[in-house]
């Protein structure tokens, strides 16, 4: 009796439908396996702090990714900057002054902030980033500013606190700031959460002047931190500080009381004298006028951190001489850098109570300038749910960003590679993708032996 075989066409049909099934299956199971691995190539790109002799370059990744920037130019050939985490770690752990090619101990960084100092003014530069050792060929052209003679906006710092939404510093998120018709200005946020921006040498959008002074003045401030992003409007009255900023909000802090010029720094004893003059913050190397000033903690305030971080502003290169403590006295100092601002954090924790500050540094004049100011370090496991300062208006409005610097696309070429073992994907889609196959050839076979 003759065996019964299905018809040609129905086989034929059958296998058109076991591939039909097979590569949904594969669309659906696979693709749940597969996902893109983050991305190092810097996004976001953003040039600011431009001045006669210096440009800070800032950027994103996806992944943390060591980043550094080559620059060419007016007796320059690809020197390399880091990022300033980086030179201010090397210079911390090193007394000597780190050369910007010498290479410090890199760091991986979601954000990214490289300066670039001692330029010629008007004069033109290349520069391409690397990142996580990946030159990335698209070369921008950056054209310093000219050196200005009129008197400068001299503006007080900007300074503020910014915070998570977990009540958490948000370290290494990138500040923006620009006043009405001002370049853009940035810093990033330290590991307490503070942030300062000096904008006494602060210039027009096109770089040509100083922003005329005003005794009040619109401040835009952008807060980025990967995919999150605060916002807030203020003015030259209320921005030192700037009210506490909460990662994911939008403020508008001029509707807070704003500060009497004279108390923009509060300040518990100030020993005489003249206004000291120092080189401007983004860079130039004449002297300019700014006091000398202590910004952070405030006065009074109430900190969780054992650890705070000291900072101000002053004439560059001179040192600043620092006693604190809650009986006991330690003494300490910090040198003011080159854009005039200085930093210091404890390398003790300061035990818990009320503290006592006091920070000295000379004038123009060579006079010795004392600023004393308290605060108190809470006891371990002590939680602060206010703010220090008082609170803006949330604003509904959508989250303004400066635009002044266009964002530049670059496309990756493999010029160089990162150390380290490459990693190997997932096995899984790999095995179901060979099972599929299988399925589908046995199946296959057995419908056309049919």
């Amino acid at each position: 009796m003759p065996s019964k075989k299905i018809p040609t066409l129905i086989g034929i049909f059958l296998v058109i439908a076991l591939i039909t099934i097979v590569s949904v299956v594969h669309k659906q199971v696979i693709g749940k396996f597969i996902t893109a691995a983050p991305s190092a190539e810097p996004q976001n790109i953003r040039l600011t702090n431009v001045s006669d002799t210096s440009f800070t370059v800032t950027w994103n990744t996806a992944t943390p990714a060591v980043g550094s920037i080559s620059l060419s130019g007016l007796s320059v050939s690809g020197q390399v900057f880091f990022d300033e985490r980086d030179v201010n770690m090397a210079k911390k752990e090193n007394s000597n002054m780190l050369s910007a090619i010498t290479k410090p101990p890199l760091g991986k960084y979601n954000s990214h902030s490289v300066s670039i100092r001692d330029l010629s003014p008007g004069n033109e530069y290349r520069y391409r980033i690397v990142s996580n050792g990946r030159t990335y060929p698209s070369e921008a052209i950056i054209k310093t500013a000219v050196s200005l003679t009129q008197p400068e906006p001299g503006y007080e710092p900007a300074y503020g606190t910014v915070f998570t939404a977990e009540n958490l510093p948000a370290s290494g998120a990138l500040v923006y700031l620009t006043l009405d018709g001002s370049q853009v200005l940035s810093s990033l946020v330290s590991d307490t959460g503070s942030w300062i921006i000096p904008i006494n040498t602060i210039r027009t959008e096109n770089l040509a002047a100083y922003l005329p002074s005003q005794e009040r003045t619109d401040e835009l401030i952008t807060v980025v931190r990967g995919q999150e992003i605060a916002s807030a409007v203020t003015d030259t009255l209320n921005d030192s500080p700037v009210p506490l900023i909460l990662l994911g909000k939008s403020y508008d802090f001029r509707k807070t009381q704003a500060q009497a010029p004279e108390a923009a720094l509060p300040q518990l004893a100030i020993f005489p004298t003249a206004i000291p003059t120092q080189a401007a913050v983004l860079g130039e190397t004449s002297l300019r006028n700014l006091k000398f000033s202590l910004t952070q903690p405030a006065d009074k305030a109430a900190l969780v951190s054992n650890l705070p971080l000291l900072s101000g502003t002053g004439i560059p290169g001179n040192t600043v001489l620092l006693e604190f403590g809650t009986g006991m006295m330690t003494q300490a100092s910090a040198e003011i850098k080159p854009e005039g601002i200085w930093r210091y954090t404890p390398v003790n924790p300061i035990p818990a109570g009320k503290v006592v500050l006091k920070a000295t540094s000379k004038d123009s004049t060579g006079k010795d300038v004392t600023i004393i100011r308290e605060f108190e370090v809470l006891k371990s496991g002590t939680q602060v749910l206010g703010e220090a300062t008082p609170s803006g208006t949330l604003s509904p409005t959508a989250t303004p960003v400066a635009s002044q610097s266009p964002t530049i696309a670059l496309s990756p070429t493999p010029t160089s590679t990162v150390s380290g073992q490459p990693v190997s994907g997932v096995t899984g889609p790999t095995v179901l993708l060979i099972a599929l196959g299988l399925i589908l050839l046995v199946g296959g076979g057995f419908l056309m032996a049919l």
